[in-house]
């Protein structure tokens, strides 16, 4: 199934980089080391683009970690967030 995705060359453009870097909400992200859909390098160069943003990078999932364990993943990922009262 994914096979078809790598041959495709000709991709839409998938975001504004401008958009991203002015985005000051507060946010979260996962990145899983080895992912084996995401090229991580691709993952980390977006996310350093991002003003506010709080990155989990971790190696304990995989591409699957919210259906595995997807209450630890948004837990973690709501803990990385500031309390609406601090905003």
């Amino acid at each position: 199934m994914l096979s078809f995705l790598f041959i495709i060359a000709d991709w839409p453009k998938l975001y504004d980089i401008n958009v991203i870097r002015t985005a000051h909400i507060p946010s979260a992200a996962v990145i899983y080391y080895e992912d084996m859909c995401v090229v991580r390098k691709f993952s980390e160069e977006t996310v350093s683009l991002m003003p506010n943003i709080q990155c989990w990078v971790t190696n304990e999932y995989e591409h699957n970690g919210s259906s595995v364990d997807g209450e630890r993943i948004i837990s973690n990922l709501l803990a990385r967030l500031p309390s609406p009262s601090a905003q």
